[in-house]
C-alpha cells in the first residue's frame, strides 16, 4: 500500500507541490494529537478553518452570503507554504459552488437544523460568511425530521435567534444570494429546505478550487491575521461562553453536558465511551481510513482535471441585487 501511495505521490508531486500562498499561524480543526471526527471544532462551533473556506465560498460566487457544512472540512491549515496537497486536505470532496436565491425564513430554518444537535458533533453545522448568530445552549432542538434525519420544520422554541446579514438583521422575506455546496444545495446532511430554490449560476468552482483561488487571489497569498481567532460569527447565549482559539480544549470547560455524552467538548468523556463498548468504534476507524482515501482519490483527480479547470484564471461571476443570475 505505501508502494503504491509512494508511486502515485512521485507521478503527480509536482502538481500537488504548487504553493498558492502563506500563513504565519496554524489553523486547527481539532485538539493536537487526535483524530476522532467527534472532536473537529467545525462542527460544532465557529472554526477558523470554516471562516476561511466559507469566505471563499462567497468570494469566488460573488454572493451575499455563505453556508458551509462543517463536515466539509477535514484538516488543519498548518502555517508555512500553503500547497495543492494542503488545500485539498482540508476540502478533498471536489463539490461543486452553486448559488440559490433564497429568502430569509429558508436562511433561518436552515440554521436552526444545522445547530439542532449541538452539543453534539454533527456534519451538518453551519460555518458561515457574511452571517452571524446566536445558539441558545439553555434550549432543546425543536426541529422536527423524518426517518432519515430530514428537515420537515421547527415546531417550538428555535435556538437560533438574532441573525445578522452582512451586519443587518436578517428579513425574513427577503430574497438574498446564497453560495453553498451542491452537496447541501441539494439536500445533503437533511438541509431539504434549500432543494425547492433554483440554481442562479454554473457552477465555476469546487469547494477545493475555491480555497485556492481565495488565497492566492483575494488574500494576495498570504492568511490575514483575523483567521487566527473567531470572528463573532457564532456566539453561544444562556450558557457557558466557548473560550478562544488559544484556549479552547474539549479536556475541560463548564459546557461538558455529562462524562459519558460524546461531545466537541469532552474528548476524555468519549474515550472513556469508547472504552466501555470495547475499544476503537467502526465509526471512529472509519473516520480515520476515509479521509487518507479521499485524499489519494483526489489527488489523482486533481491531476486530470487540472489541465481543464485552473482555480487561478478562472472569471468570477457578477449579479445584479435585483435579479440574481443575470450577469453583468
Amino acid at each position: 500500500m505505501n508502494n503504491f501511495i509512494n508511486d502515485i505521490w512521485s507521478e503527480y508531486e509536482d502538481e500537488l507541490n504548487i504553493i498558492y500562498g502563506y500563513s504565519d499561524y496554524d489553523l486547527k480543526i481539532r485538539p493536537d494529537g487526535t483524530s476522532d471526527s467527534h472532536l473537529i471544532y467545525c462542527r460544532s462551533r465557529e472554526c477558523t478553518v470554516g471562516n476561511l473556506l466559507a469566505d471563499s465560498f462567497k468570494s469566488v460566487s460573488n454572493s451575499e452570503i455563505s453556508i458551509v457544512n462543517g463536515g466539509t472540512v477535514r484538516s488543519n491549515l498548518n502555517k508555512g507554504n500553503l500547497t495543492r496537497a494542503q488545500i485539498m486536505a482540508v476540502a478533498p470532496f471536489f463539490n461543486s459552488i452553486v448559488v440559490k436565491r433564497v429568502p430569509g425564513q429558508c436562511i433561518l430554518d436552515a440554521l436552526e437544523f444545522g445547530v439542532s444537535r449541538h452539543p453534539n458533533a454533527a456534519g451538518g453545522f453551519p460555518q458561515v460568511s457574511g452571517i452571524s448568530y446566536d445558539i441558545d445552549t439553555s434550549l432543546n432542538s425543536t426541529v422536527e425530521t423524518d426517518s432519515q434525519g430530514l428537515f420537515l420544520n421547527v415546531t417550538g422554541k428555535r435556538k437560533v435567534s438574532n441573525v445578522k446579514i452582512n451586519g443587518e438583521d436578517l428579513d425574513l422575506n427577503r430574497m438574498y444570494n446564497l453560495s453553498l455546496s451542491e452537496y447541501i444545495s441539494n439536500g445533503g446532511d437533511g438541509y431539504t429546505m434549500f432543494t425547492k430554490y433554483e440554481v442562479v449560476n454554473e457552477p465555476l468552482f469546487t469547494d477545493t478550487d475555491s480555497l485556492a483561488y481565495y488565497i492566492k487571489n483575494d488574500l494576495n497569498g498570504t492568511i490575514p491575521a483575523e483567521y487566527k481567532d473567531f470572528q463573532g460569527r457564532i456566539n453561544f447565549v444562556n450558557g457557558s461562553e466557548v473560550p478562544s482559539t488559544e484556549d479552547f480544549s474539549p479536556y475541560n470547560g463548564s459546557e461538558v453536558p455529562s462524562t459519558e455524552d460524546i461531545s466537541p467538548y469532552n474528548y476524555s468523556g468519549y474515550r472513556k465511551y469508547a472504552k466501555k463498548r470495547g475499544g476503537l468504534s467502526t465509526g471512529g476507524i472509519i473516520a480515520i481510513i476515509i479521509p487518507a482515501v479521499i485524499a489519494l482519490i483526489s489527488a489523482v483527480i486533481v491531476a486530470v482535471t487540472c489541465a481543464n479547470k485552473n482555480a487561478q484564471n478562472q472569471p468570477l461571476p457578477s449579479y445584479t441585487n435585483t435579479y440574481v443570475g443575470t450577469q453583468v
